[in-house]
């Protein structure tokens, strides 16, 4: 999709991926489970145009997306945890395409507006595994506050086509997804104590 937009002298508004997640996991010994949830805030739109030369702009409307893990402590320290963690998961990345100027439309004729070049409709969703590194605090109370990074890579398991909800495309472009990422959380832990230990 990226030579899409070049060849077409299309702009992404290129951010991070801000996003809220929340997650649940239960860990036993050395061994952990952990499913996650996230969904992605909007991009922040660019300033109108008033040169009459106004770039057609690709922005994120949404993404969203869910892992399973499983995940196993390589580095049980004093104070640290270092789990090493494998799973796969679902994304969905989706776009619109539109010209930002300073042109007037009349509200009650906006349905028939619609600027040429403009897209209403593109997203991409695809399965992909996912490995990563986490690196939490130690839990030294019944409840605690930790927290965790992580540093992993996430690639898809197959070239997905891109889609619209607008239209039924016909030899859409493909992508995998590839993604390394850095995140950093904070985990509310409840903990107890094996029976069999003194």
């Amino acid at each position: 999709m990226r030579a899409f937009f070049k060849s077409n002298q299309i702009k992404e508004n290129n951010t991070l991926d801000d996003f809220v997640a929340i997650g649940f996991g239960y860990r036993r010994q050395r061994f952990k489970g952990s499913v996650y949830a996230s969904y992605g805030l909007e991009q922040g739109t660019r300033s109108p145009d008033n040169t009459g030369q106004a770039p057609l702009i690709a922005r994120r409307q949404n993404f969203s997306g869910a892992v399973l893990f499983v995940g196993y402590d390589l580095a049980n320290t004093r104070n640290k945890r270092v789990f090493l963690n494998a799973g796969f998961g679902g994304i969905r990345y989706e776009y619109n395409v539109f010209r930002a100027t300073n042109q007037a439309v009349p509200f009650q004729t906006i349905l028939q507006n619609n600027p040429p070049g403009s897209i209403p409709s593109l997203f991409i969703a695809s399965n992909y595994w996912d490995v990563n590194i986490e690196i939490s605090q130690r839990e030294k109370r019944r409840d605690a506050l930790q927290l965790v990074s992580r540093f992993g890579y996430r690639r898809g398991f197959t070239a997905d086509a891109w889609q619209s909800d607008a239209y039924q495309l016909i030899d859409a472009p493909s992508d995998r997804i590839s993604q390394f990422y850095v995140q950093l959380s904070l985990y509310l832990s409840r903990n107890y104590m094996s029976r069999s230990k003194r």
